[in-house]
Protein backbone atom coordinates (compact mmCIF):
# COMPACT_ATOMS: atom_id res chain seq x y z
CA UNK A 1 0.00 0.00 0.00
CA UNK A 2 1.36 3.83 -0.79
CA UNK A 3 0.25 6.54 1.72
CA UNK A 4 2.00 8.36 -0.33
CA UNK A 5 -0.35 11.24 -0.50
CA UNK A 6 -0.10 11.16 3.31
CA UNK A 7 3.35 11.04 3.88
CA UNK A 8 4.31 13.84 1.91
CA UNK A 9 1.77 15.81 3.15
CA UNK A 10 2.63 15.15 6.44
CA UNK A 11 5.86 15.57 6.15
CA UNK A 12 5.30 19.28 4.55
CA UNK A 13 3.06 20.19 7.25
CA UNK A 14 5.53 19.51 9.84
CA UNK A 15 8.31 21.25 8.05
CA UNK A 16 6.36 24.62 7.61
CA UNK A 17 5.52 24.46 11.06
CA UNK A 18 1.15 23.78 10.17
CA UNK A 19 0.85 21.23 12.37
CA UNK A 20 -1.38 23.68 14.81
CA UNK A 21 -4.32 22.78 12.72
CA UNK A 22 -5.63 19.36 13.28
CA UNK A 23 -6.17 18.54 9.42
CA UNK A 24 -7.37 15.11 7.55
CA UNK A 25 -5.82 13.69 4.88
CA UNK A 26 -6.94 11.13 2.61
CA UNK A 27 -4.27 8.63 0.93
CA UNK A 28 -5.27 6.18 -2.56
CA UNK A 29 -3.90 3.05 -2.65
CA UNK A 30 -3.26 2.56 -6.29
CA UNK A 31 -2.80 -1.52 -6.06
CA UNK A 32 -5.51 -2.64 -3.90
CA UNK A 33 -8.03 1.13 -5.03
CA UNK A 34 -8.66 1.19 -0.69
CA UNK A 35 -9.15 4.84 0.17
CA UNK A 36 -7.33 5.64 3.43
CA UNK A 37 -8.12 8.33 5.79
CA UNK A 38 -5.68 9.55 8.91
CA UNK A 39 -5.24 12.45 10.63
CA UNK A 40 -2.02 15.08 9.81
CA UNK A 41 -0.35 13.84 12.94
CA UNK A 42 -1.07 11.00 15.65
CA UNK A 43 -1.54 11.45 19.17
CA UNK A 44 2.11 10.45 21.15
CA UNK A 45 1.77 8.64 24.32
CA UNK A 46 4.92 7.34 25.90
CA UNK A 47 5.70 5.56 29.11
CA UNK A 48 9.80 5.30 31.29
CA UNK A 49 12.45 2.59 30.86
CA UNK A 50 13.89 3.69 33.98
CA UNK A 51 16.08 0.29 33.95
CA UNK A 52 17.66 1.35 30.78
CA UNK A 53 18.29 5.19 31.44
CA UNK A 54 16.37 7.87 33.02
CA UNK A 55 15.98 9.65 29.32
CA UNK A 56 14.39 7.11 27.83
CA UNK A 57 10.93 6.51 26.80
CA UNK A 58 8.96 3.75 24.75
CA UNK A 59 6.56 5.50 22.64
CA UNK A 60 3.28 4.35 21.62
CA UNK A 61 1.75 6.71 18.56
CA UNK A 62 -2.47 6.36 18.34
CA UNK A 63 -3.69 7.56 15.51
CA UNK A 64 -6.98 6.89 13.93
CA UNK A 65 -7.63 5.34 10.02
CA UNK A 66 -10.93 4.69 8.15
CA UNK A 67 -10.53 2.02 5.26
CA UNK A 68 -13.09 2.97 2.44
CA UNK A 69 -13.21 0.19 -0.18
CA UNK A 70 -15.89 1.31 -3.00
CA UNK A 71 -17.91 3.18 -0.05
CA UNK A 72 -17.67 -0.11 2.48
CA UNK A 73 -16.20 1.75 5.56
CA UNK A 74 -13.81 0.58 8.54
CA UNK A 75 -12.34 2.14 11.26
CA UNK A 76 -8.73 1.65 13.02
CA UNK A 77 -6.95 2.78 15.72
CA UNK A 78 -3.63 2.62 14.17
CA UNK A 79 -0.72 2.02 17.19
CA UNK A 80 2.87 2.47 15.87
CA UNK A 81 5.83 1.71 18.90
CA UNK A 82 8.94 3.44 18.59
CA UNK A 83 11.68 3.55 21.71
CA UNK A 84 14.73 6.12 22.12
CA UNK A 85 16.36 2.94 24.45
CA UNK A 86 19.65 1.96 22.94
CA UNK A 87 20.27 -0.84 20.58
CA UNK A 88 22.08 -2.95 23.24
CA UNK A 89 18.90 -2.83 25.41
CA UNK A 90 16.09 -4.30 21.99
CA UNK A 91 15.47 -6.99 23.71
CA UNK A 92 13.79 -5.46 26.37
CA UNK A 93 11.42 -4.02 23.92
CA UNK A 94 7.92 -5.49 24.75
CA UNK A 95 6.90 -8.11 22.40
CA UNK A 96 3.55 -7.10 19.80
CA UNK A 97 0.26 -6.75 22.65
CA UNK A 98 -2.51 -9.33 21.81
CA UNK A 99 -5.28 -6.82 23.44
CA UNK A 100 -5.75 -3.25 24.50
CA UNK A 101 -7.65 -1.83 27.26
CA UNK A 102 -8.41 1.52 25.67
CA UNK A 103 -10.35 3.75 28.80
CA UNK A 104 -12.03 6.89 28.15
CA UNK A 105 -13.03 8.76 30.44
CA UNK A 106 -13.41 5.57 32.76
CA UNK A 107 -15.55 3.75 29.97
CA UNK A 108 -13.25 0.52 29.24
CA UNK A 109 -13.00 -1.58 25.86
CA UNK A 110 -10.60 -4.23 25.31
CA UNK A 111 -10.21 -4.48 21.85
CA UNK A 112 -8.18 -6.96 19.89
CA UNK A 113 -5.45 -5.78 17.88
CA UNK A 114 -3.79 -7.77 14.44
CA UNK A 115 -0.01 -6.61 13.00
CA UNK A 116 -0.06 -3.94 10.20
CA UNK A 117 1.81 -5.04 7.92
CA UNK A 118 1.80 -2.18 5.09
CA UNK A 119 3.46 1.21 5.24
CA UNK A 120 3.43 3.10 8.32
CA UNK A 121 0.27 5.80 7.57
CA UNK A 122 1.73 8.62 10.11
CA UNK A 123 4.75 10.60 10.29
CA UNK A 124 6.47 10.35 13.32
CA UNK A 125 9.27 11.71 15.57
CA UNK A 126 10.95 8.65 16.47
CA UNK A 127 11.03 5.53 14.34
CA UNK A 128 7.95 3.42 14.40
CA UNK A 129 9.69 0.02 14.43
CA UNK A 130 5.87 -2.37 13.97
CA UNK A 131 2.80 -1.29 13.89
CA UNK A 132 -0.91 -2.89 15.17
CA UNK A 133 -4.55 -1.91 14.24
CA UNK A 134 -8.14 -2.63 16.31
CA UNK A 135 -11.24 -2.04 14.51
CA UNK A 136 -13.16 0.37 17.16
CA UNK A 137 -16.68 2.23 15.68
CA UNK A 138 -17.18 5.56 14.94
CA UNK A 139 -19.26 6.14 17.90
CA UNK A 140 -15.64 5.15 19.92
CA UNK A 141 -14.22 7.46 17.82
CA UNK A 142 -16.52 10.04 18.90
CA UNK A 143 -15.54 9.09 22.48
CA UNK A 144 -12.21 9.64 22.44
CA UNK A 145 -12.29 12.34 20.78
CA UNK A 146 -14.69 14.19 23.28
CA UNK A 147 -13.27 12.42 25.92
CA UNK A 148 -11.05 14.35 29.17
CA UNK A 149 -8.95 11.66 29.39
CA UNK A 150 -7.57 8.54 27.46
CA UNK A 151 -5.49 5.60 28.68
CA UNK A 152 -4.29 3.00 26.89
CA UNK A 153 -3.03 -0.47 28.74
CA UNK A 154 -1.53 -3.22 26.14
CA UNK A 155 -2.15 -7.06 27.27
CA UNK A 156 0.69 -9.39 26.25
CA UNK A 157 0.20 -13.49 25.76
CA UNK A 158 2.44 -13.84 29.02
CA UNK A 159 -0.03 -11.68 31.18
CA UNK A 160 2.74 -8.75 31.07
CA UNK A 161 0.60 -5.44 30.44
CA UNK A 162 2.06 -2.17 30.00
CA UNK A 163 0.59 1.19 30.01
CA UNK A 164 0.59 4.88 28.43
CA UNK A 165 0.22 8.35 29.33
CA UNK A 166 -0.07 10.98 27.15
CA UNK A 167 2.97 12.60 25.92
CA UNK A 168 2.03 14.93 23.18
CA UNK A 169 -1.15 16.18 21.15
CA UNK A 170 -5.08 16.44 22.15
CA UNK A 171 -7.72 14.05 21.89
CA UNK A 172 -10.04 16.91 20.81
CA UNK A 173 -8.38 17.20 17.49
CA UNK A 174 -9.60 13.58 16.48
CA UNK A 175 -12.94 15.47 16.01
CA UNK A 176 -11.65 16.65 12.74
CA UNK A 177 -11.22 13.16 11.46
CA UNK A 178 -14.34 12.34 13.48
CA UNK A 179 -16.48 15.10 11.08
CA UNK A 180 -14.39 14.37 7.80
CA UNK A 181 -15.51 10.71 8.06
CA UNK A 182 -19.37 11.29 9.46
CA UNK A 183 -20.36 14.31 7.17
CA UNK A 184 -23.11 16.27 8.97
CA UNK A 185 -22.40 14.81 12.47
CA UNK A 186 -21.37 18.16 13.62
CA UNK A 187 -19.07 16.94 16.75
CA UNK A 188 -18.80 18.66 19.94
CA UNK A 189 -16.92 17.68 22.75
CA UNK A 190 -19.75 18.07 24.72
CA UNK A 191 -22.03 15.69 22.88
CA UNK A 192 -19.62 13.04 22.75
CA UNK A 193 -19.46 12.76 26.30
CA UNK A 194 -23.48 12.31 26.57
Amino acid sequence: MKFTTIAALTGSLALCGCTTTPSVVPGFDERTGVTWTALNEPIAMAHAVPHVTTAAREYLYVGPLQRNEQGAREEFLWLGFATTAPRLFAADVPSLPDSLLLDVDGLMFELPVEVWEEPVPYDTAATVTHSVTARVSLDQLGLIAGAQSVGIELHHEDGTSVEYDLWSGDWIDWSAFYNAVEPGSEFARSVARN
